[in-house]
């Protein structure tokens, strides 16, 4: 057993040929019953055949295994270089899938992504979000983090932990929330792999803010001690934040710059929602504008509220509803 954030985990380990199956079900149930009256929190069930491996942060188990549905938090994906990415996932028997991609600031702990979460929960949809390399709970050094780093470790992520979710039109896999940097990386995973992304939301999206946001408007000595020493924190926006900024990112940037070839030079053809606020003060509205001026999808509507950007409540349905094609209008 596994006592994991007020949530109990109970693993049982069955033959694949056993007389006593009936036995071993009624057992976890009365278990389980038992742990949510005596209020011990959530409780999810995993059956793992015999023949299966099961190690404290991955599970290597043969195609019959009983996979576990409910909220997994903390999760380690080891990439091959050795680093690690940290991340949660909620399973479902269900063939849609949420991935959401933060900010650089927030991470995966925020109140964003808590409302995609409750969309997921209330939807009876999966969900996974990662800590970026470098951030957070994943392993990896500051320096080393970069916009191709971060793409290539989302796909990774998600040919491995949902190797079999594929319920949107064509076989795709995944509805990409991004946030800030997240829709940056979620258009480059849409153009290397088009078979992952099934819809885009983009939540105050930054695409090419390296350069265009960031890069012409520093004064020369900071460019200067930036690409010398590496790395200097900058102030960023009307806003006291400040941004930890590298010389590889803004290198790597410049590799990856999406906002440059003009109407319908990406070709992205996704249902896609992109929401802006119009007092935004680190990245302006009409970044969002030309990130939908460049993708090739006729199914991108803007929404753009005065103050703050809104609940992606309903334009994360919207783009559910289209990618399986149950929506018929685009707008709702």
């Amino acid at each position: 057993n596994k006592h994991i954030n007020n949530k109990i985990i109970i693993t049982t380990t069955t033959p694949k040929s056993s007389r006593f199956n009936d036995a071993n079900n009624f057992m976890k149930s009365s278990i389980a019953l038992l742990l949510l009256t005596i209020g011990m929190g959530e409780c999810f069930v995993q059956n793992i055949p015999s023949t299966s491996y099961v190690g404290t942060d991955r599970m290597l188990a043969s195609s019959s295994k009983t996979m576990l549905f409910g909220w997994q938090r903390n999760k380690k994906l080891y990439l091959d270089d050795g680093h690690k990415l940290a991340y949660d996932m909620y399973s479902i028997n269900s063939n849609d899938l949420v991935v959401y991609l933060p900010n650089l600031a927030d991470g995966r702990f925020s109140t964003t992504s808590n409302n995609v979460e409750d969309w997921c929960e209330r939807n009876k949809s999966n969900y996974i979000c990662a800590d970026w390399f470098g951030r957070g709970g994943s392993s990896g050094k500051l320096m080393d983090a970069t916009l191709t780093r971060w793409t290539n470790d989302i796909i990774a992520l998600l040919d491995y932990a949902a190797p079999s979710v594929r319920g949107g039109a064509g076989g795709t896999k995944a509805v990409f929330v991004g946030n800030g940097v997240g829709v940056w990386v979620t258009v480059l995973v849409a153009l290397k792999r088009p078979d992952l992304v099934r819809g885009i939301v983009g939540l105050g999206g930054d695409p090419d803010f390296t350069e265009d946001l960031l890069w012409k408007n520093l004064p020369e000595e900071t460019k200067d001690k930036i690409m010398t020493e590496g790395f200097m924190e900058v102030p960023w926006g009307g806003k006291s934040a400040v941004y930890p900024i590298t010389s590889s990112l803004i290198e790597d940037g410049r590799k990856n710059l999406v906002l440059r070839g003009g109407r319908d030079s990406l070709d992205i053809t996704c249902p896609i929602r992109l929401l802006h606020s119009l007092d935004d003060e680190e990245v302006p509205p009409t970044t969002s504008l030309k990130l939908a001026e460049c993708v090739k999808s006729d199914n991108c509507v803007i929404f753009m509220n005065k103050f703050g950007v809104s609940t992606p409540y309903r334009a994360l349905t919207q783009v559910m509803d289209f990618s399986k094609g149950i929506a018929t209008e685009h707008f709702s």
